[in-house]
């Protein structure tokens, strides 16, 4: 055989497990890869087809194709061959699929020919049937020919005509030849023509090299050429059904549809079961889907990181003379390749890559949690907010650091789309904590006033007089800044955030918990605390913690959040201490209550 030099050492292997039935979906994909990009391998792989064809014993079981006889066993015409390797889906033959028949040298000829027809239906019945199954599934692959299952098939028929007697091989011999010209010619006819293999799903403030314009639904064909993404992010959906998110800048070409190669930049690539297999190559290293969510990132100088956060996925590495190694990586796992082709572990970056972003509100997700400080001070969340804003439970949002009103009356706050409203807790009457009427039902008896207002992310010391130091500290970690945000709640006070109006902010994102830490902050003042802490949602108590007397303590609370979940509340009550008049001798006095880094957990909506 001929074309060893550049040729995997386990091509052969790989052949032999395909013809037999027993190859994984790892080497069936390494198999695809090398016929498709390697000329060495293509003309080894029919050497070596036609030299197991003809070494295969005559009487040993062996599968029959059905592609070259109609019922009447007459070789089929060169047309109806040609829309047969054109099916709806691509199949891989699994182990033990395959039927057999035998030859046997004392079965007359037409009782041959009855056996072989007979088998022929069969076999014609089992694929209609594959046929119709894979219709039911998701319509995501091109619309052009699947390579691989082509060679499948005629790896198949070459394999029985070798086993066949002469007349038998003569027949049909030509079309095979005919066929396998038709088919490779239309293969590289396909490698080198433009064809749509995916659609351009939406951007922000995209720019192209060469002013290139691209729009949001615009197909998008295979690439002879890079593109250049200069400015922006632009979110690709593959036919096959993967989805790729880029940032610039990056260099990157569409080769299939389900193939992308990126030169420089980086991608975040999310692939539902159904499209498994897609595939991301460097210029050193080839990462192979196996259902996941993960990022790569190209450097200028041909270091490749792949960033693996959920799923599984095989990175094999481009080694240069020497064999490749392949890697299977799971949910959590990082690994680099150099420019040599070495490969090491890295730690896993979550909130490196896009991972989602919306073109109309300019919201970038990179993966973190969403803080509802940040939200608080004015932000969407992602720290955009300000910091030291104060927001008054009557008035909203104002520049003073206290608040003066009474009344547990509801007040709606116009000034901030994700917060719906605040008010001063105190349930010795019917408390409301929304805007849709939701009622604390648990809400405690309270002196019905507030002291200061909300604090978001409030500089240190600002709360500081001749008494008190100011300080939002808790085991030496200061707190108010964008590292560690935090929310300070004096007693009695509640804080409204309307869940439904994030979600429209990130439809494709889910919310899944809302988490936190929380206590009394100490500001060395004379006087002892008490106070509670509650959480609800849409009016139901999810948590609380009452009559907290320990100052510089933190407590955790995680509450799980369902889609139809509408309102968060946060609240704190004074501990129904006992109300008099006079310094340090109201039922709130020292209650500087604290919800330190309050977040929103959210996971792409794409699973």
């Amino acid at each position: 055989m001929s074309g060893y030099d550049h040729i995997p050492v386990e091509f052969s292997e790989w052949v032999i497990r395909l013809l037999e039935g027993s190859i994984t979906d790892e080497q069936f994909a390494q198999l695809d890869y090398e016929m498709e990009h390697n000329e060495a391998a293509l003309i080894h792989y029919f050497e070596f087809i036609s030299t197991y064809a003809g070494l295969t014993d005559l009487g040993q079981a062996s599968p029959v194709p059905t592609v070259l006889f109609d019922e009447k066993d007459e070789p089929l015409s060169p047309e109806e061959l040609f829309d047969f390797f054109k099916p709806a889906h691509p199949i891989k033959l699994e182990a033990g699929k395959a039927s057999s028949i035998y030859s046997d040298s004392n079965k007359s000829e037409e009782e041959k020919k009855r056996q072989i027809e007979d088998y022929a239906r069969q076999q014609l019945e089992a694929f209609l049937a594959r046929e119709h199954r894979a219709n039911q599934e998701p319509q995501f692959q091109n619309a052009g020919w699947d390579f691989s299952l082509i060679i499948d098939n005629v790896t198949k028929a070459s394999k029985w005509l070798g086993r066949k007697s002469v007349r038998v091989t003569k027949a049909a011999a030509v079309y095979l030849a005919v066929l396998l010209f038709i088919l490779l010619s239309l293969h590289f006819y396909k490698t080198f023509t433009p064809y749509e293999i995916a659609t351009l799903n939406t951007s922000l403030n995209a720019r192209f090299a060469g002013n290139q314009n691209l729009v949001s639904g615009e197909r998008l064909t295979k690439r002879k050429a890079p593109l250049l993404l200069q400015t922006g992010l632009i979110e690709i959906i593959f036919d096959r059904g993967a989805k790729v998110l880029l940032e610039a800048p990056a260099m990157f070409q569409l080769k299939s549809a389900d193939r992308i190669i990126l030169h420089t930049g980086q991608l975040f690539a999310f692939v539902p079961n159904y499209a498994q297999g897609f595939t991301v190559e460097t210029p050193n290293s080839r990462i192979v889907d196996r259902g996941t969510e993960f990022g790569v990132r190209v450097e200028q100088n041909g270091t490749s990181d792949l960033h693996l956060f959920t799923g599984k996925a095989t990175l094999t590495s481009d080694s240069g003379s020497r064999a490749g190694r392949t890697l299977t990586l799971t949910a959590g796992q990082a690994k680099r390749v150099d420019a040599s082709g070495y490969v090491k572990d890295i730690p896993i970056k979550k909130q490196e890559f896009v991972r989602h972003f919306y073109s109309e509100t300019g919201f970038i997700w990179r993966g973190q949690r969403l803080c509802l400080a940040d939200i608080a001070g004015k932000g969407n969340g992602l720290g955009t907010g300000q910091t030291n804003v104060y927001v008054d439970p009557i008035e909203g949002y104002k520049d003073s650091l206290y608040c003066s009103g009474k009344g547990n009356e509801y007040h709606p706050l116009a000034a901030n789309p994700f917060i719906d409203g605040l008010f001063i807790p105190d349930g010795s009457k019917k408390q409301i904590v929304s805007s849709h009427a939701h009622e604390f039902a648990n809400c405690p008896k309270t002196n019905g006033e507030c002291y200061a207002t909300a604090g978001a992310n409030p500089i240190q010391g600002v709360w500081a007089t001749n008494m008190r130091n100011g300080i939002i500290q808790f085991a030496g970690q200061d707190y108010g800044n964008r590292e560690h945000p935090c929310i300070v709640m004096h007693a009695n006070l509640g804080i409204t955030f309307d869940l439904s109006a994030i979600r429209a902010m990130c439809p494709d994102i889910k919310m899944t918990r809302f988490v936190s830490q929380f206590g009394i902050a100490d500001f060395e003042e004379t006087a002892g605390c008490n106070a509670d802490f509650w959480v609800l949602i849409d009016g139901q108590v999810r948590e609380s913690r009452r009559h907290i007397t320990q100052k510089n303590v933190l407590i955790g609370v995680s509450v799980e959040l369902s889609p139809f979940d509408r309102f968060l509340t946060l609240v704190t009550t004074d501990g129904e201490d006992i109300d008099r008049m006079g310094a340090y001798q109201r039922s709130y006095t020292c209650d500087w209550c604290v919800f330190v880094e309050p977040a929103l957990l959210l996971e792409t909506g794409d699973k």
